[in-house]
């Protein structure tokens, strides 16, 4: 009964499609966003064990897309977890009808006990099937008697198709096509449209690391989406995208060259570790029905490698939070430690934090809030944190 109760806020979600525990208030306990399908990136806050829903409050309700992926970082260096989320893009057949809102329209109108469901789009508050004619027969067998003709189904909308059809109607709306982080403003979310590069193929997975080790948090983008029925749009012209962070949460896309990614396929899931120990973050990438390749970082600057050593319940420090403070009174991003990515990969346990810059004191903060400063010694490499 208990874990029925602690389950209720998560009841009822939809298509979740991507989910990730971190701290959105910055009070040292894990809160959960998840990402949607046709729906909203939500989001809880961590009430002593009690999450309390604050989609509306921060801002996430009103920004609903076609999300497939979630993760989270220091995006613009403030100390503050934000969140980067993996939508369509804005290069499928979807852009036929832009600007438009989209919604997936779903009931039970074969009578059969299931749910049945097609796309429509509006615009000049009319809305229409974004399906051809083919396609809905298979999901309306009477529709070749309703409209006999080509020229007949131009002019139908989704209400002459449901017209006389039982059973009630859900319909779920997208306005946002974007794949966006979204920046932790402290109480709000700020959305901001990833950039042009990373729009041209649907997104299905995130990292967060520092690659090229300047001080800003970078992206690398799992892309492509094949097995999509569609006669239109393949949406497979991503090879992986590497997102040099800039500051401020803003990117830029590396050349293809200088990244060294050439994953063809459908990428679903990124992952970052230091993987031979030099103090850089090296990539793996998931394809499916392919390999999973591992990519060795040899052209970023070396950084602090920090191996946490928790308690016997949890010796990964799994919910801690790092981050440097340098010589000039500067500090660098944070990083928390997670226990999966919210789209479909697992970093390394031990993380790396760029010195672009001296850096004198480390800052952990322990899962419940504790926090630790551990002095650093010029030309360190690594340090090992013991939780007190």
């Amino acid at each position: 009964m208990a874990g029925s109760v602690g389950s209720a806020p998560f009841r009822d979600l939809g298509r979740v499609s991507g989910a990730v525990f971190f701290d959105a208030d910055d009070d040292g306990d894990p809160d959960l966003a998840v990402a949607l399908e046709w729906g909203a990136i939500r989001c809880w806050l961590n009430q002593g064990g009690r999450f309390e829903e604050v989609s509306t409050a921060w801002g996430l309700a009103a920004e609903a897309g076609l999300w497939n992926c979630l993760a989270a970082g220091d995006l613009d260096g403030d100390g503050r977890m934000d969140l980067v989320a993996g939508n369509a893009g804005r290069n499928t057949e979807y852009e036929l009808v832009q600007p438009a809102r989209l919604a997936l329209v779903h009931g039970p109108w074969l009578g059969e006990g299931t749910q049945q469901a097609f796309e429509t789009w509006e615009r000049g508050g009319v809305w229409r099937p974004f399906r051809d004619r083919n396609w809905l027969t298979t999901i309306f067998p009477d529709l070749p008697q309703r409209f006999p003709t080509h020229r007949a189904f131009g002019e139908a909308t989704e209400a002459s198709l449901l017209e006389g059809r039982p059973g009630r109607r859900r319909r779920l709306e997208v306005s946002v096509l974007e794949s966006s982080v979204f920046l932790n403003r402290g109480g709000r979310f700020e959305r901001r449209p990833l950039p042009r590069e990373a729009q041209e193929s649907p997104v299905f997975a995130i990292a967060v690391a520092d690659l090229d080790g300047d001080g800003h948090e970078d992206l690398v983008l799992g892309q492509n989406r094949t097995g999509r029925l569609s006669a239109l749009s393949r949406d497979d012209n991503g090879r992986g995208l590497w997102l040099r962070g800039e500051g401020a949460g803003r990117f830029r896309a590396a050349l293809p060259d200088a990244a060294g990614f050439a994953v063809e396929g459908d990428q679903r899931g990124v992952a970052v570790l230091d993987a031979d120990q030099d103090g850089r973050w090296d990539v793996a990438i998931s394809e499916n029905q392919g390999p999973t390749r591992l990519y060795r970082n040899t052209g970023g600057r070396p950084g602090l490698r920090v191996l946490l050593a928790g308690p016997p319940a949890n010796p990964a420090g799994i919910g801690a939070w790092v981050r440097l403070r340098h010589a000039d009174g500067t500090r660098g991003p944070a990083r928390m430690v997670l226990a999966g990515s919210g789209s479909g990969g697992q970093d390394g346990w031990h993380t790396v934090l760029a010195t672009p810059r001296p850096a004198t004191v480390l800052e952990v903060r322990w899962p419940g809030g504790r926090r630790q400063e551990v002095p650093l010694e010029p030309g360190v490499a690594e340090v090992r944190v013991q939780a007190p």
